[in-house]
């Protein structure tokens, strides 16, 4: 019931529509079978707790360990327990954020755990382990820095609340796991989601904004109240918001129980929501790192966006995209044939010749991406 599907992996659908953009067609996403809105119907923004992922399913009567393997959770029910669901659970991974975040540094995905038991409350679990985690190797030194916040299965909004929970043990790595054990709380099931809590910086910083200029730069400022030990900042920049890259260092003051002023620029961020932190290192090698700040630049609708449409014959149909691998782009007349064949690599503007006039079909594939839709050429 949360889960989208991707039409690259399941070759057998036929029909694919998500009901996913604000405006415009209805767009299949396996053919071209798109459609319209008719007569009085509209379009809402959902809250619902829905994306790519996986989920599984097991029956939970008795104590003992129930790995919801596809979903990377392992539930441990006590097996001197008195009290169990005594029915099926469904667990679901959601890879996607959900729709408000509890707090600024969350993990990648998020988790919707149903009971569709006779019981809707239990003996609290003895743990909850939570696989296939980006887990920094500062978190797992010291995974109290890891909280796990909580909110009904069917909640949206702002209804996380505080954290119910701190990791007891956790695993770096991309592939990290968490394991909330030690007086957990969980005698009922709900969504979750982890937090990350930063750890006391080497500086003590007053701010660190991110600010877009109008030639399209990035300016990035800090201040620190005070230094100790400090060798240099390390500015990071990501696409993600999980996997940061080195944009510039900046040597530290050092030590300074005074107001210190830096300042740093990204000349090409990329399209999209562009995220920054700062790395701070001491002297002995030690690491910290500063809340993350994003800027969202020239947001697109999808990942690829083809314009004008209608496109007045002898035009150039404009390409943009938030790709950053090779894709194609596809055009076929009303009768299937294929007219032209695009290889695209970023932003393009595509001449199409002498085409006459009507309405054409594209399709747009990347390796992990692909779309398609109507084009009116007039």
């Amino acid at each position: 019931m949360h889960l989208t599907r991707v039409p690259a992996d399941e070759t057998d659908l036929l029909a694919y529509w998500q009901f996913n953009r604000s405006s415009g067609h209805i767009t299949d996403r396996v053919g071209t079978n798109h459609a319209s809105l008719i007569g009085g119907a509209g379009r809402t923004t959902s809250t619902a707790p829905v994306g790519p992922g996986a989920s599984t399913r097991l029956e939970v009567s008795a104590g003992g360990t129930y790995d919801f393997s596809a979903a990377d959770l392992s539930l441990v029910f006590p097996v001197d327990g008195t009290t169990f669901p005594e029915g099926e659970l469904c667990v679901t991974r959601i890879n996607h954020a959900p729709d408000q975040l509890p707090t600024d540094d969350v993990s990648e995905s998020y988790w919707i755990v149903h009971n569709y038991g006779n019981n809707s409350t239990f003996d609290e679990l003895t743990s909850m382990t939570f696989s296939n985690l980006l887990i920094k190797p500062n978190q797992a030194a010291d995974p109290s820095l890891i909280q796990l916040f909580k909110r009904g299965s069917n909640a949206y909004g702002n209804t996380w609340g505080n954290f119910v929970d701190e990791a007891e043990t956790a695993t770096a790595g991309e592939a990290g796991q968490v394991i909330f054990s030690e007086g957990n709380g969980q005698t009922s099931f709900s969504q979750f989601i982890m937090g990350f809590a930063a750890q006391p910086l080497d500086a003590e910083l007053i701010h660190f904004r991110a600010h877009l200029n109008p030639d399209r730069d990035v300016e990035l400022n800090w201040i620190s109240a005070s230094e100790e030990n400090l060798d240099y900042y390390e500015v990071q920049r990501s696409q993600s918001g999980l996997n940061f890259d080195k944009l510039t260092t900046v040597a530290a003051a050092g030590d300074s129980f005074t107001e210190q002023h830096y300042s740093a620029l990204d000349r090409q961020p990329s399209r999209g929501i562009n995220y920054y932190r700062l790395k701070m290192v001491d002297r002995d090698g030690s690491v910290t790192y500063s809340e993350i700040k994003s800027i969202l630049i020239e947001a697109l609708a999808d990942q690829v966006v083809v314009y004008p449409n209608p496109l007045p014959r002898g035009q150039q149909l404009m390409v943009k995209t938030m790709i950053s691998t090779p894709f194609s782009l596809r055009l076929y007349a009303a009768d299937g044939e294929l007219v032209r064949n695009f290889a695209i690599t970023g932003d393009a503007q595509l001449d199409l010749g002498d085409l006459p006039t009507g309405i054409y079909s594209y399709s747009i594939e990347a390796p992990a991406w692909k779309t398609s839709g109507l084009l009116v050429l007039q």
